[in-house]
């Protein structure tokens, strides 16, 4: 089974703000703003679907962080429908042959706080 140890992502950035990925399953750390809505893994590829949790923020802003030489990050921003954006970010190694994908879904815009 694949595992984090093999493709080396440290972190995941959402707004500026920096969170750790687990070192065998690839999870976002639970202080995320992140609701896990799917997972999909085999011996090659990994995939895990969020949800962003924050109503009272837009995500606007999705890096990941690999020590993998031979990994190529890449990520996607794009209009899902008229509420939601999706960011899709993925990971590729050669050494080991692997991807894994994590992908957002987030509010395009901002709940009014309650007061």
């Amino acid at each position: 089974m694949l595992s984090n140890s093999d493709i080396s992502i440290e972190k995941i950035v959402l707004n500026n703000q920096t969170y750790t990925v687990g070192a065998k399953n690839f999870m976002v750390s639970d202080e995320a703003p992140l609701s896990v809505t799917g997972t999909f893994s085999s011996s090659k590829k990994v995939e895990v679907d969020y949800s962003w949790a924050k109503t009272t923020e837009v995500l606007s802003s999705v890096a990941v962080e690999c020590k993998n030489p031979t990994a190529t990050v890449n990520v996607k921003k794009e209009s899902a429908s008229e509420l939601f954006n999706k960011f899709t970010v993925t990971v590729i190694t050669t050494t080991p042959e692997a991807q894994v994908v994590y992908t957002i879904a987030a509010l395009k815009t901002v709940a009014p706080e309650n007061k």
